[in-house]
């Protein structure tokens, strides 16, 4: 039901960013790995709303290019928003999420929010990699604009 749905209630509750994140009542552990599963959360609640509600796309689009801005540039902050990039694509390509589509675009919001967040640092050799290992991830689903904001800033540094 959709009164159940955790990024609705995020909205209600202006806390979208601690969705994105994982934080406190949106937290899903991956068994796997102990951490915070992105993708059940985009997969589900995300998909559901941005199916059911008309501009769900555009609201869920908004929410994320202010995340985005808001991120500091750090590791954690980092592996925050690559993930959620990663996992976005990832159902992209599989048919969900349907609309949210600012991967197509370099000039799109999104994109241009994560270029400026990549470009607001040198990242050491830590973050460089993690950057390395999402890109393959991004091109297995077909990234067009992510990936080449992601490998420019490679390049660069």
């Amino acid at each position: 039901m959709i009164s159940n749905n955790l990024f609705k209630v995020s909205l209600g509750k202006k806390e979208t960013k601690k969705f994105l994140r994982g934080v406190g009542d949106y937290y899903f552990h991956n068994p796997m790995d102990g951490k915070h599963c992105y993708g059940v959360r985009l997969s589900g609640d995300v998909n559901k709303f941005v199916a059911s509600d008309h501009g769900g796309a555009q609201i869920f689009s908004q929410c994320f290019n202010a995340f985005i801005d808001s991120l500091s540039a750090d590791y954690d902050d980092l592996t925050h928003l690559l993930a959620n990039l990663s996992e976005i694509q990832h159902f992209r390509k599989k048919g969900l999420l349907q609309g949210v589509d600012f991967d197509r675009f370099t000039d799109s919001d999104v994109i241009l929010s994560v270029v400026n967040y990549l470009e607001s640092t040198r990242w050491d050799e830590k973050c460089k990699d993690l950057m390395k290992m999402y890109l393959r991830l991004l091109e297995v689903d077909d990234s067009q604009a992510t990936a080449l904001a992601i490998r420019q800033i490679l390049n660069d540094n």
